[in-house]
């Protein structure tokens, strides 16, 4: 009946948001990642409905991205990393590779905006119809130590904790890994890294200017970079690479 409809029941929409602590001091909220309890029967449709799309839009997935998606771990992304920037020093060149968060990335997600990334992903008819109304009218409440606050109105972003929230995501950011067009742009869901080959002093300025328009990406799309976990380095022949990730690469690679 919610499919054919077009429409999502009131009481599917409402979340339960726990913080989960990450690390950091205790009282910082921002060192907490909110995960959002969902109705089992939402959840259940959420399934049935993620298989259908997820291979629906697979063809048009950047082959970039490498978060929440089948045979992609984390692993495959840094090896393709280490490959192209290794190539750099070993040739005798340099290579320069920028790191960069976005910020609260899955709860700024713009719902009209999201609409028209579906759309451009071929989502139509009920389909589009019961997206619209599964983003409309969303409530939470925050539970702490068995104390609950009253409801509010989530406007924009992707619930942590439902099963289509991450497939959701990677639609709105495909085209993130585009922006760059003289860069490289590989991620693992909000987190990606820009990195091209130095030959010429024209290679840095291409590299600036891809990262402005990464950041003009983000501006369109209303979302923006923590310039606070952003970071940029430098490989060259005498480049020690430090610790990122929780592997470590200096001549060897090991865990």
């Amino acid at each position: 009946m919610s499919l054919s409809q077009g429409k999502v029941p009131q009481e599917w929409k409402e979340a339960t948001v726990v913080p989960v602590f990450k690390k950091g001091d205790v009282h910082d909220v921002s060192n907490s990642r909110p995960i959002s309890l969902l109705s089992i029967v939402s959840k259940l449709l959420e399934r049935v409905i993620h298989i259908h799309v997820s291979e629906f839009v697979k063809p048009s997935l950047s082959d970039f991205q490498h978060g929440f998606r089948k045979k992609r771990p984390c692993s495959t992304q840094l090896l393709g990393v280490f490959h192209d920037i290794g190539e750099a020093p070993d040739s005798g060149k340099e290579a320069g590779m920028n790191y960069l968060d976005l910020s609260k990335a899955f709860y700024s997600v713009s719902h009209p905006k999201l609409l028209l990334k579906l759309q451009q992903h071929g989502i139509s008819g009920l389909l589009l119809n019961w997206f619209s109304d599964y983003l409309s009218n969303r409530r939470q409440r925050v539970v702490v130590n068995a104390v609950a606050s009253s409801y509010l109105h989530a406007t924009s972003g992707v619930s942590q904790g439902s099963i289509l929230g991450p497939l959701l995501f990677l639609i709105y950011a495909n085209d993130l890994t585009e922006a760059a067009n003289h860069s490289v742009v590989p991620m693992f869901a909000d987190d990606s890294k820009c990195y091209k080959k130095i030959e010429k002093t024209q290679d840095r300025n291409l590299l600036q200017t891809d990262l402005d328009s990464l950041h003009q990406w983000s501006l369109t799309w209303d979302l923006s970079f923590n310039s606070s976990k952003c970071a940029a380095m430098r490989f060259s022949g005498k480049t020690i690479i430090k610790k990122k990730l929780c592997l470590l690469v200096d001549c060897d690679v090991y865990w």
